[in-house]
């Protein structure tokens, strides 16, 4: 076959066994040449053909019978596809045409005859000055490239030589050692891998790729002679000889340059100095105060202790944690451990210690939401910790030190006990003299000694970047402006030097700037006179900057002879005249009395002070327009301002701002017009409302300046914009709002208005001034006064067109009142009438008509055969349906014209997204009621759908509801909101309790029963609690709170699921009895005699417990859950209420919380409380309800010292302001704070 024909068939073969892209990529793999794929051997004789590619992984590609006319039969190591050709296989042969086109000799990868060296002789390696891939592999073997790619670190640089660690693997700790050294101008290498190889190994081929890949002159770097004329003028500056050189300069590859050593370490050229000395500092700006101290008091025979542990990894630095252990007789506490607080350990606590524990809590989770600090500002935090600890920590003997913590077990061999020292470790300077240079030397003062830093690095002395340790001692660092002086600039040199012709250039540049932050102490000076002069008061000044969201006051003196010294200056000033140097003392009395006026310029200056500048947050400045009294102090005493026009947040109008409001009454409206003026300018109303609604205290004028608005004022316009409705450049208030009208204007004096408004409130204050209805004669029941004065305020509601909630008690008569209320107005010819409710609601609603409103015509529009034709049903008093056929049916039910629309159990529709929502507000009626005992279930945000179904638009948007209402009230706590929020809603909202209106109701007791959780089951707990409590700490700390929560949940209900019976966690696991179900047993066995009790609980798995523990007794009870349909129900509760010898009834306690008349039952048991009490409420008053004769009482099932009994203590710390408004709800996930989840899960 020849070539072309071989050509042809190849090709051929290709394109029908692979895709036109993995073509491509073969293509470009043969164009990269020695770095795409190598032919190994080919044999004409035997039609074989191997290839290897170059890379890493690298793959070895076989191709046999490519002279049959079938096609040849191909092979590759990366076994990506079976079926198809990879595009290795496609690069091999297009590279087997290419070499039958252009043969040579491949019968054998041995055809190269070059004399093999060991790789630890040196090569040279000529022209590798400037590298290129052709000269690494000129003087390599294929497998060496194709094997070179290694992991690399740069291991050693000085002048002529750089060494390379070269890793050969994961586990490789040490790696080859490849040198590239100069030898009279050429460059050689040697491996200590010491291979025999023919030209460079491996390692020198992966250390050869690296620093091409850096630069391609990389080691011309290290050519000695580029450096010669460099030395020779160093030498001669430094006056020693080119021969001496070596001796006291070495170069440093960072900095590029030569560095001074020896005795000349520290000798600073001034003639090539180019840029400021590292000696200025930087300014340190506030962050937040440590958190504040505990106080408790406990005593015993276990002591406190704290470990300093000492991690070495990227940086140096300590982590402090409490310690327990026995007291003993000598320096060392026995049986060390880390302190858990939930372990009852006769423990002896100090004050002190009852302030640091918490602290250091607090502080482990002070930056688990993290995103939001930079590094420095976190480094900046940890140091003000540290500030608050250590002198706590010095006052405690058993501090100990521990390095390379490896496990939690403490072990004795790896502590050390260490001395914390109460006084900060200080920075000063030494100067000095001898006869042929000037010493400036950084030190450390660590109590009556010092010491010299290190030359060479801190971390002989440090153990963090704040801690010091000497001679067993532990110092912090004296403020954080030390800390970052040390890490930036004197670690790396710690010693200054100048000849004595550069001593003008060295006092200037390097004495001066380090006294101006310093101590310094000035050594033996023979050729310099001293002198001092005591300074005199020109002026006191005060430096105003703004950094970020605080503005900075930095007070100073100007003294009399010009210099400027701010409280800050720890050094001391000092001028040098000819050979004199002056000492200048600062006048302390004139500081401490600026000092103590700035205290008094504002209370929070006591503790937001930090390195000589006070500070205030943007919004303190401007509370009660406390920066024009700053202006008027500062003015008075004579002091200076600067950096005022300079201040990029803060351009004050100098007008304060005057407001006038005026009220008149429309038809249907409250008009409002409101004047804000500063100066000549008057504002635009929607630019005022637009600065109010972003709750800014500015307003942007026409000049450029800010506007302040007064902090009294800021709530009120609030309010109104909260109320009203923006038309054109007046506000409009809706009439239905009057009873917030006269809470918003205190000072209305129109007295039309006013007597319109309190007419109002007289008709919804007390019921006596509302019309009284009388009772149609068609409702048999008989009504109790407050049900009369119910139906009566539907009825006002009705004369103005007002939709209302009926949010009595459970168990009050709601349905009677409505159903009074619908026969009323049917009497009229009013009608039809919608009413929707909950499946499970259907049959009460059917019995109550008939029982109470006989005369009313009602139709249930229920079931798949219902009736869907209109005019069949439109003719009916009353149509009655569920949620769910509303959703369905409401193509055709939006078209029919109601006149009522009646809710039960509207906190269905509170989610505004929802179906339900959505198609219950496209009904049609001439007015609306909802019915409901918890109008709020779980926040604020649930009223807004009720509401806005009711009477459209009256809360505003979601938006501003949200904004305004819904936020302070669930997640601020906003007291003030809430208050305004219930009155502004209270005229239709109806809400009465048993205790004020069915006097005649027994009472109702409520208890708690703890029960101890056995052994086991108490062990299972604590493995699931501790394990949690890890999991969710290192949660929060990598994710943030707010993404941890459905975490907290989780693990929140695995902890009551065990507190109920282990047997319900991980698929059934864990065996053992539940204390809860024995206990319940009991109950009913032996304290309950013959009384009739409800059992809820929030999980069926428990109940199907239960079930099975009263089968094993012979207890008779009937059951309900979520799975029972409507006749199930009915059955259930007719059974438990007639048959005597059912005497429990089992419920799930979201099945059972509405639809149910229970009223046989006298006891009721909560078997796994839970922080929402609003459900529980409403599982107790199926049975404390009208009807009841006997006392009802409730008992919460809690097992003791578990996360139950911390969710009962918490649930009344965070009781929701939402109580304040209808319902107590106590659902705090969305408040819930790292301080709860520790609380909860320790």
């Amino acid at each position: 076959m020849n070539p072309k024909q071989l050509e042809t068939n190849l090709l051929r073969y290709v394109k029908q066994n692979t895709t036109p892209a993995i073509i491509n990529r073969g293509h470009q793999i043969t164009l990269q040449r020695e770095l795409g794929i190598v032919l190994e051997e080919l044999n004409m004789d035997t039609q074989r053909a191997t290839f290897k590619t170059v890379g890493n992984p690298s793959y070895n590609v076989q191709i046999n019978n490519f002279l049959k006319d079938f096609g040849p039969i191909t092979s590759c190591s990366c076994h990506s596809n079976w079926t198809n050709l990879c595009e290795h296989r496609v690069a091999a042969i297009l590279t087997l045409i290419e070499e039958i086109k252009n043969p040579q000799d491949h019968t054998t990868p041995k055809t190269q005859k070059k004399e093999t060296h060991h790789s630890g002789t040196p090569l040279l390696l000529d022209g590798f000055q400037k590298l290129t891939k052709e000269k690494i592999h000129r003087l390599s073997e294929y497998r060496e490239i194709i094997s070179a790619t290694r992991n690399v670190s740069l291991e050693q640089e000085k002048l002529g030589q750089v060494t390379f660690s070269v890793f050969t693997d994961f586990w490789d700790t040490s790696g080859m050692k490849t040198v590239f050294f100069y030898k009279e101008d050429k460059i050689y290498t040697t491996c200590s891998c010491n291979l025999p190889v023919i030209g460079l190994c491996r390692h020198q081929v992966s250390a050869l790729q690296y620093m091409l890949a850096q630069k391609n002159d990389f080691l011309d770097a290290y050519n000695p002679a580029k450096y010669e004329p460099q030395k020779n003028e160093l030498a001669q500056w430094a006056g020693i000889s080119v021969e001496e050189f070596d001796t006291y300069f070495e170069f440093d590859f960072k900095k590029k340059k030569f560095i001074p050593k020896g005795k000349l370490a520290g000798l600073i050229n001034f003639a090539q100095a180019s840029t400021p000395f590292p000696l200025q500092s930087e300014d340190i700006r506030p962050w937040q105060i440590p958190a504040p101290f505990l106080n408790q008091d406990e005593q015993d025979i276990y002591a406190m202790g704290y470990v300093f542990d000492i991690h070495y990894d990227y940086s140096i630095h300590a982590t402090i944690y409490p310690v327990v252990g026995k007291k003993s007789t000598t320096s060392y506490l026995k049986s060390l451990k880390e302190y858990d607080p939930n372990q009852n350990l006769p423990l002896e606590k100090t004050h002190k210690d009852h302030q640091i524990t918490p602290l250091l809590a607090v502080t482990s989770l002070r930056y688990s939401d993290d995103q939001k600090f930079s590094p420095d500002e976190k480094s900046k935090q940890q140091f003000l910790d540290y500030q608050a600890i250590i002198p706590l920590l010095a006052q405690n003997p058993n501090t100990y030190l521990r390095k390379h913590r490896l496990t939690h077990k403490i072990k004795r061999k790896d502590i050390r006990l260490i001395e914390v020292s109460a006084t900060p470790a200080r920075l000063f300077f030494e100067l000095s003299e001898d006869d042929d240079f000037l010493t400036l030397k950084a030190k450390l003062q660590l109590g009556n000694r010092s010491i010299p830093i290190p030359t060479t690095s801190l971390s002989r002395t440090l153990i963090s970047p704040f801690l010091v340790k000497n001679a067993g001692v532990l110092y912090l660092h004296e403020n954080y402006n030390q800390v970052r002086i040390l890490q930036k600039s004197i670690a790396e040199q710690p010693i200054y030097k100048a000849k004595r012709e550069d001593a003008e250039l060295f006092f200037e540049k390097i004495v001066s700037p380090a006294a101006s932050m310093f101590p310094i102490k000035w050594g033996a000076l023979q050729n310099y006179e001293k002198k001092s002069i005591f300074l005199e008061v020109k002026e006191k000044q005060i430096y105003i900057s703004d950094v970020g969201n605080y503005i900075l006051f930095e007070p100073a003196i100007q003294y009399k002879d010009g210099s400027v010294i701010k409280l800050a200056t720890q050094g001391q000033p000092f001028s040098k005249m000819d050979n004199v140097l002056t000492t200048y003392q600062k006048d302390e009395e004139a500081e401490k009395e600026l000092m103590e006026f700035m205290t008094r310029l504002h209370p929070d200056f006591a503790t937001s002070f930090y390195k000589g500048v006070f500070y205030l947050n943007y919004n303190q400045l401007l509370k009660q327009d406390w920066f024009f009294d700053f202006f008027a102090a500062t003015k008075h005493a004579h002091i200076r301002l600067f950096g005022v026009k300079k201040l990029k947040r803060l351009k004050y109008s100098p007008h304060r701002a005057q407001i006038s409001t005026n009220i008149s009454s429309g038809q249907d409206w409250f008009d409002l017009n409101i004047r804000v003026s500063f100066g000549d300018e008057v504002v635009k109303l929607a630019d005022l409302r637009k600065a109010v609604i972003k709750q800014s205290k500015f307003i942007q004028l026409k000049d450029g300046k800010l506007g302040l608005i007064p902090e009294e004022w800021l709530q009120k316009l609030a309010g109104y914009f909260r109320v009203g409705e923006m038309q054109a450049d007046q506000l409009k208030i809706s009439k239905r709002k009057f009873s917030i009208i006269d809470q918003l204007f205190e000072d209305i004096d129109n007295q039309e208005i006013l007597e319109e408004l309190a007419e109002r409130r007289r008709k919804i204050k007390t019921f006596k001034n509302i019309k009284k209805i009388t009772i149609s004669p068609h409702i048999t029941a008989t009504l109790r006064p407050y049900q009369k004065e119910g139906i009566n305020w539907l009825h006002f509601l009705d004369e103005f067109k007002w939709g209302g909630i009926l949010a009595d008690d459970m168990g009050l008569g709601k349905t009677i009142q409505v159903l009074s209320l619908l026969q009323n107005l049917v009497d009229q010819g009013r009608g039809p009438h919608l009413v929707v409710v909950p499946t499970s609601l259907l049959f009460n609603w059917q019995n109550e008509i008939k029982k109470f409103a006989p005369a009313l015509d009602y139709h249930l529009h229920y079931g798949s055969d219902r009736e869907k034709n209109l005019s069949k049903i439109k003719n009916h008093d009353v149509i009655l349906t569920t949620y769910g056929v509303v959703l369905r049916d409401i193509p055709f039910l939006q078209d029919q014209p109601f006149s009522y629309v009646i809710l039960d159990e509207s906190q269905a529709i509170k989610n505004v997204l929802s179906q339900r929502y959505k198609a219950s507000c496209l009904l049609q009626a001439e007015n609306r009621i909802a019915m409901t005992g918890t109008p709020i279930e779980n926040n604020t945000f649930d009223l807004y759908a009720q509401m806005n179904f009711l009477n459209p638009g009256f809360l505003g948007s979601q938006v501003g509801f949200k904004r305004d209402y819904s936020k302070p009230i669930d997640s601020d706590q906003d007291a003030h909101r809430a208050q305004e929020l219930q009155k502004l809603i209270s005229p239709f909202v109806l809400r009465r309790t048993k205790e004020q209106v069915a006097q005649e109701l027994p009472p109702k007791i409520e208890d708690y029963i703890y029960v101890n959780l056995g052994t086991e089951q108490q062990q299972v707990y604590e493995a699931f609690r501790n394990k949690y409590r890890d999991f969710l700490l290192g949660k929060i700390r990598e994710e943030g709170l707010n993404k941890s929560k459905m975490y907290v949940l989780e693990g929140l209900t695995k902890l009551r699921l065990i507190c109920d019976s282990p047997s319900l966690v991980d698929g059934g696991k864990y065996a053992g009895e539940s204390a809860k179900i024995q206990e319940l047993i009991r109950h009913i066995t032996e304290k309950t005699a013959n009384h009739k009790m409800l059992v809820f609980s929030q999980f069926t798995k428990m109940l199907a417990l239960v079930k099975g523990a009263l089968d094993q007794e012979g207890i008779a009870y009937e059951y309900l859950d979520g799975q029972r349909n409507q006749n199930q129900r009915k059955t259930s509760v007719e059974n438990f209420q007639k048959n005597k010898d059912i005497r429990v009834f089992l419920i799930s306690l979201k099945a059972g919380n509405t639809g149910l008349n229970l009223t046989a039952a006298d006891y009721v048991y909560l078997l796994d409380p839970w922080w929402n009490p609003a459900v529980e409420s409403q599982a107790i008053d199926r049975t404390h309800r009208i009807g009841q004769d006997k006392h009802v009482i409730a008992y919460r099932m809690i097992a003791k010292n578990t996360i139950e009994e911390k969710i009962m203590k918490l649930q009344q710390r965070k009781k929701k302001l939402a109580a304040e408004l209808i319902q107590t709800d106590e659902s705090v996930m969305k408040s819930i704070s790292q301080e709860d989840i520790l609380e909860l899960f320790s």
